[in-house]
């Protein structure tokens, strides 16, 4: 379940998504009340939000590009 959420999913996808492929039904509070006793948080830590910040910077201010451009080379880097 954490990989879904690190992946981007919602606690509602990831509650369709038990059910679907598990045919488990699993309550949003509980989805919700478990990370929390996990302590799996999507928030990254400082570091990395500093490093991508400044290679955001980098990459709109000198190098000039585009949303997209910037995504796909933050991805290749590996953020």
């Amino acid at each position: 379940m954490a990989a879904l959420f690190h992946e981007g999913l919602m606690f509602e996808q990831i509650a369709k998504h038990l059910y679907k492929q598990y045919n488990i039904k699993v309550n949003l509070r509980t989805i919700k009340r478990r990370f929390q006793n996990w302590r799996v948080v999507r928030r990254l830590p400082t570091e990395v939000k500093e490093q991508i910040k400044k290679r955001i910077q980098v990459l709109f201010f000198e190098v000039g590009l585009k949303n997209e451009d910037m995504l796909c080379a933050l991805k290749n880097k590996g953020f």
